[in-house]
């Protein structure tokens, strides 16, 4: 029976199906029941909200419903009872529902249905642009999809014929010939190239890249990037990331160098890095190497790729870097040159710096450099020797000097492959980190100032870059340069010709590196007692850290030292100068400061003094110099080789010592925020608000550190070039002011930590712990909760907001109120997935706190860092939680216990 329009018939819903999943487009159907009530009305409305739970609902699927403050996005299709939705962002998770309306009242709604889009990187590659039938695709006719792209299809899957990124059907994209896609990149590659003629690409290129086509043209079609190695490439079974935690050394090299590939081999093997690969591009005009033959059929860690060239006829170094990173399966990619040294800790050094950074690459900004025909050692520091000349850091000639020498290099292979190096032999480095810089801001490459010679560049006439010298490194100190430890994995005869003198520094395999440095203990209340300013000597391992130098001095002096504060050139009010008790005045620190530098005699130069002036630019580089050198150590820094004295403050004056450490040593910007209220009811909330970032942090990094504060439905805003308002992508650099669309907090002022401020906040925290007066409190607040462990936890945080925290705002820089209960978990959860001495801390400072929900956290977090580095677990939390939690127990002695059991992936404390 028909209904009459406008009488809808009683209990009548709507039932949505969706469709199959594409990039970009949501396919969505509808019906009512009884099927007759759909000509009632006149018009359905799609809603759609992004789900958050990322469709993991399983039994509550009925009752799906998004939340109450969720962006609800409406599309009115008429009286369809279809749609194809696009424009759609990728890769997420939606709630869709559909609702009818007769003369714009909503009549009937009918259940909230999931739905997704899929995500780019689950392409399959080889089917990319490709029709069912095999043949290339563009762009769309009937929706600005930029180009077609292909399912992995069968004749019984007819919705697979459709794009898989806009979900239209492919007869609907612009059928391109094969030939005239080939023709036209072969005409580009042609004007960028700059060369004639070129080797035609294959009729399977029309799926390549543009740096695979161009590593085709630059090796005239000797190198096939998707078969080189007999696989699919580039992306790995890990994807196009890279095998995780996996390093791939990477080498290009010719027939003339091959006497320097036993040397490159054992640079390689004595890495203390476990899991890494080397990959070597060798050209050469009569014979591959003969060694890098025979390793790589019994080693499988060496990829050798060797092509012959005719005489003068050689690729370039740029190409082969571009095929080295192109084949590599590590997630990370370091540039060994086969003539240079790289002392056993060098890819853990860079590799943890860089991380640290966040950093997409990292590279010497300073290094030891070995000139083999006059046998001697230089220091090269180009920052420091621009400054003499009045270029500071930002100038192009000395970028172009400390991000422009290629055997340092270690980046992220996702950068090598998004980044390719230009078909050159010389500047080719620079050229790759510069757009590296300009794609993903300038602190996307960090700098490491190599103190402690974790690598020995080497000159011998040969090289195809010159190193600019700085100053003389005398005997002594190039005896005790990392690269020396490489003796005790060279056999004799094993370096190349030419660099035979170096065979008189490398160290032999039973001589340990040794030094003595001269400890000034301030007076004051030191552990044990107050005690008087006192002089020690203290002989330690070279290369020791900052713990290990105070563990020998409490061996040395037979008492405590815990929570001391050290410092390579005295604090002003600490400092007992050279004259005897007096302070020294500003010039005796910066002289000493230059000293610790490896810089005091630039100053000295005729041109230098006219450039080092405070009011310069290069001047104000000069004294952040000095003023980096003025911090304390932390416990896990290395004493660099220059370091003769070191200051000590007792644990008492440096908790009062304000602003050292990451404040001054990591750069970062006050972010300026403005919340642009829109209802009348949000005018008592916050208007303005402050944001301390790391410079270059990106807006997802702003919205972290927002935590609850920002909703993730809030917008983040910036002026625009014509002076409207913009809306910045996650991946955007934060601007110095913005203004937020929605803001749900009192807070004004917000702060990011990084992990070595993180590391220095819980070590601080776990001092203050460990000191019996803290004990005995923690007990009585547990006492006094009478059981409720959520009142015991306020209390305990009471005390951190009162004890603790203002220590570590002050150490920072931070107003007094930046930290607080919240906000500081907040800011350590986003280290403990990466970093295991951070989580072993939080255990740590939890147990002592006796919070045990957060200790064991904490464990889970520990125990997951050692399973993935494939060692036992420490224990399961049951028989963890039976040991440490009994009030009788001696805490301190059981996790001392545990950190020296169960410390080995830990740095010292």
């Amino acid at each position: 029976m028909l209904v009459p329009q406008g009488e809808i018939p009683p209990k009548t819903t709507i039932t949505v199906t969706v469709g199959p999943s594409f990039e970009e487009c949501l396919d969505i159907t509808w019906s009512t029941d009884p099927p007759s009530a759909a000509s009632c009305f006149d018009e359905f409305v799609i809603e759609m909200v992004i789900d958050h739970n990322r469709g993991r609902h399983g039994e509550d699927e009925k009752r799906l419903a998004p939340a109450k403050d969720a962006m609800v996005k409406r599309v009115s299709m008429g009286t369809d009872r279809n749609a194809c939705i696009q424009n759609m962002p990728s890769g997420r998770h939606f709630l869709v529902a559909v609702v009818a309306k007769l003369r714009g009242a909503v009549k009937v709604r009918g259940s909230w249905t999931p739905a997704l889009t899929l995500a780019p990187q689950s392409r399959k590659t080889p089917i990319c642009g490709f029709d069912p039938l095999g043949n290339p695709r563009r762009d769309c006719k009937g929706c600005p999809c930029p180009g077609y792209v292909g399912h992995a299809w069968n004749a019984n899957t007819v919705e697979k014929s459709r794009c898989r990124r806009c979900g239209c059907e492919y007869t609907s994209h612009v059928l391109v010939e094969t030939q005239e896609i080939l023709d036209r990149r072969t005409k580009d590659a042609r004007k960028y190239l700059q060369r004639e003629p070129l080797v035609e690409l294959p009729p399977e290129a029309i799926d390549w890249e543009e740096r695979e086509c161009l590593m085709w043209f630059g090796t005239e079609g000797r190198f096939h990037p998707r078969t080189a190695l007999g696989g699919s490439l580039p992306s790995t079974a890990h994807g196009s990331h890279g095998h995780a935690r996996r390093v791939s050394v990477v080498t290009p090299t010719t027939e003339a160098r091959q006497h320097f590939h036993r040397q490159l081999w054992g640079c390689f093997t004595a890495q203390t890095w476990s899991d890494k690969e080397l990959v070597v591009v060798e050209t050469y005009v009569n014979k591959s190497s003969e060694f890098l033959d025979e390793v790589a059929k019994q080693d499988s860690r060496l990829i050798h790729l060797k092509f012959q060239c005719k005489p003068g006829q050689d690729w370039s170094i740029g190409t082969k870097r571009n095929m080295c990173a192109h084949v590599a399966s590590g997630e990370l990619l370091a540039n060994f040159d086969d003539d240079d040294l790289y002392a056993p800790a060098y890819l853990t050094t860079l590799v943890s710096a860089m991380e640290e950074q966040s950093a997409q690459a990292i590279t010497l900004s300073g290094w030891y450099v070995f000139h083999a025909g006059p046998r001697e050692w230089k220091f090269c520091d180009p920052i420091a020797w621009g400054l003499t000349k009045g270029h500071d850091e930002s100038d192009d000639a000395v970028r172009s000097w400390a991000y422009g020498y290629g055997f340092s290099y270690v980046f992220r292979r996702q950068a090598g492959l998004d980044f390719f190096y230009e078909d050159v032999n010389f500047g080719e480095d620079f050229l790759f980190m510069s757009q590296l810089q300009r794609r993903k801001g300038p602190r996307s490459v960090a700098l490491f100032h190599d103190d402690f010679g974790i690598c020995a560049h080497i000159q011998h006439g040969a090289n195809t870059s010159d190193s600019i010298p700085l100053r003389d490194v005398p005997r002594e100190e190039a005896s005790d340069l990392a690269v020396t430890e490489l003796g005790a994995h060279f056999e004799r005869g094993l370096l190349a010709a030419g660099h035979e003198s170096l065979e008189a520094v490398l160290q032999e395999p039973s001589r340990e590196r040794r030094r003595r440095v001269t400890a000034h203990l301030c007076g004051g209340d030191w552990p044990g007692g107050t005690r008087p300013a006192r002089v020690a000597v203290v002989e330690c391992a070279v290369g020791a850290t900052v713990a290990e130098f105070l563990a020998a001095l409490e061996r040395e002096l037979g008492e405590k030292c815990e929570g001391a504060e050290v410092y390579r050139v005295p604090p002003a009010h600490a400092l007992v100068s050279r004259a005897g008790a007096a302070p020294a005045s500003v010039a005796e620190r910066d002289d000493l400061a230059a000293s610790v530098l490896g810089i005091a005699f630039l100053a000295d130069l005729p041109e230098a003094k006219e450039h080092l002036e405070p009011e310069t630019k290069s001047g104000r580089q000069w004294r952040k110099l000095l003023e980096t050198a003025k911090c304390p150590l932390e416990s896990w820094s290395r004493i660099d080789l220059r370091t003769k004295q070191l200051w000590l403050l007792p644990p008492a004056a440096a908790d009062n010592t304000e602003v050292h450490g990451d404040a001054q040593r990591e750069e970062f910007v006050i972010v300026r925020g403005a919340h642009k209220k829109s209802s009348a009811k949000a005018l008592k909330g916050v208007s303005n608000f402050q944001v301390r970032l790391p410079t270059g942090a990106d807006v997802a990094t702003l919205r972290f550190v927002l935590g609850r504060s920002l909703p993730a439905t809030a917008k983040v805003l910036a002026d625009g070039p014509k002076g409207d308002s913009i809306t910045l992508k996650d991946t955007d650099l934060v601007p110095e002011a913005i203004t937020v669309t929605d803001f749900k907090f009192s807070r004004t002022y917000f702060v990011h930590m990084s992990q070595k401020q993180t590391i220095e906040a819980m070590t601080m925290i776990r001092a203050f712990l460990r000191k019996p007066e803290t004990q005995a409190k923690v007990l009585a607040l547990e006492a006094e909760a009478g059981g409720n462990r959520f009142a015991f936890s306020l209390l305990v945080s009471r005390m951190y907001q009162q004890e603790a925290y203002p220590a570590i705002s002050r150490r920072n820089g931070f107003p007094d109120d930046a930290l607080d209960a919240e906000v500081f978990p907040h800011l350590i959860g986003n280290h403990l997935r990466s970093n295991i001495d951070i989580s072993f801390l939080w255990m740590e400072v939890e147990v002592l706190g006796r919070q045990w929900s957060g200790a064991e956290d904490g464990l889970n977090h520990v125990n997951w860092f050692r399973e993935e580095r494939g060692v036992p677990p420490v224990c399961s939390w049951q028989e963890f939680y039976e040991w440490v939690s009994p009030i009788e127990m001696n805490r301190l002695e059981a996790l001392d216990h545990l950190r020296r059991d169960f410390g080995d992936l830990l740095q010292p404390l």
